[in-house]
């Protein structure tokens, strides 16, 4: 397949956005420190998703959601519905601004989930007029940033149905979303999409029957999709799992943990752009035995493993983000857990090392005592990380804010 960095400008049908740009820009608080990475503050109640991978460090950009108001709950990445008045945006560390991304007319909001080399980014839009379940519907869009123009996905009416959302963009300008709509005819050109309440994938070609996708998270450089896939119509006992996928007939179950007596599912968020069979799928692990539950942060590399940790392991920890091109050569993937008082924060591990290391060690003394980062979304090729924590200065009320990671 030949592409084109900018990928092919027929996959998406561009319509304008009849809002101007909004530019809420200001210059982002940068403090350096000598921990090996420089703490760049978002702001409150910016939670970013995403960060691309450019030539060099310093070319990067992030994506994410803004959620206007005094006080908000920190939406979880499994949160996929769009909220009234939510607000997409990107940074661009060349400059340090954070920019709006202009509503289309009539959206009531908007969310960005992912972002690539190309500056093209994606999410989705909670759109004004309801679907045929009665609520008020969700969309994907994608929109470029260098030329302030945004495209809804061109779904076929039947995505219209349901909610509908984009999750990825790989730097080909190939999306992945999913939609809970019944879908019966092939997806649009560009678009891989899955059908999570019908037995069928659907990818520029006929659907197949079976396994039954339930959701698709990412995407990467050689087209791989990732996400979860239900049980159904297989047989009883089969376990919901992590999936892998590059043509319409050919699927890669990634497996769960073993869970003997009890039950063991697992879910992907992340794909590197290294080729199968050496690709690295990251996300998490469940197990259930009776009422406990134990999550645990697990990757894909030719077997599923957990996330060790030196000690006693937590009872939850999710791995979100892994770095795509492996620039230096190592697998490095970022998350969050619980420790040991119950307290969320932030982690980055890197394979082959006996230990993720708390992201919190990466503040100074000083930032630590303002700063708990909660939770890593994403790192880039150049150890770019991205996420949210919370900001407590002793005088004003404790408020969520965005954070970048930047090496120095």
């Amino acid at each position: 397949m030949c592409h084109t960095l900018f990928g092919d400008s027929t996959k998406i049908k561009p319509i304008t956005f009849l809002a101007t740009l909004v530019t809420a820009c200001y210059l982002s608080a940068t403090t350096a420190n000598a921990t090996g990475y420089d703490l760049i503050d978002l702001g409150k109640n910016y939670f970013p998703y995403a960060v691309s991978t450019g030539v060099t460090l310093t070319d990067f950009r992030v994506a994410g959601t803004y959620i206007p108001g005094a006080s908000v709950t920190a939406p979880p990445p499994e949160d996929i519905n769009v909220g009234i008045n939510y607000q997409a945006f990107y940074w661009s560390n060349l400059g340090g601004l954070k920019v709006a991304v202009p509503l289309p007319s009539g959206v009531q909001g908007m969310t960005a989930r992912g972002i690539n080399s190309s500056n093209r980014l994606v999410g989705s839009v909670r759109e004004p007029l309801p679907d045929n379940f009665g609520a008020l519907s969700n969309g994907p869009f994608a929109y470029t940033l260098d030329t302030n123009t945004g495209s809804y996905l061109n779904l076929q009416p039947q995505y219209n149905v349901g909610p509908s959302w984009a999750h990825g963009i790989n730097d080909y300008g190939k999306i992945v979303c999913h939609t809970t709509a019944a879908i019966s005819t092939p997806a649009p050109q560009g678009g891989y999409t899955t059908d999570i309440t019908k037995s069928r994938v659907v990818r520029n070609t006929p659907y197949v029957a079976t396994p039954q996708p339930r959701s698709a998270m990412a995407i990467s450089n050689w087209d791989y999709v990732v996400g979860q896939v239900n049980p159904d119509p297989w047989p009883s006992g089969t376990p919901s799992q992590m999936w892998i996928s590059r043509t319409p007939t050919t699927w890669n179950l990634l497996g769960t943990l073993p869970n003997p007596g009890g039950i063991s599912t697992s879910f992907a968020y992340a794909v590197n752009s290294v080729v199968w069979p050496s690709t690295t799928v990251a996300g998490y692990n469940e197990k259930r035995n009776g009422s406990t539950i134990l999550t645990q942060a697990a990757y894909y590399q030719g077997s599923l493993v957990a996330v060790p940790w030196s000690g006693v392991a937590p009872t939850w920890s999710v791995a979100y983000g892994v770095n795509k091109n492996l620039v230096d050569g190592s697998v490095k993937m970022v998350g969050s857990y619980k420790d040991s008082t119950g307290t969320f924060r932030a982690f980055r591990f890197q394979v082959g090392l006996s230990n993720p290391t708390d992201c919190n060690t990466y503040l100074t003394p000083a930032q630590q005592l303002k700063w708990r980062l909660i939770a890593a979304y994403a790192i880039n090729d150049y150890d770019v990380i991205v996420g949210y924590g919370l900001y407590n200065d002793g005088i004003n009320e404790p408020e969520y804010r965005g954070f970048i990671l930047r090496p120095n």
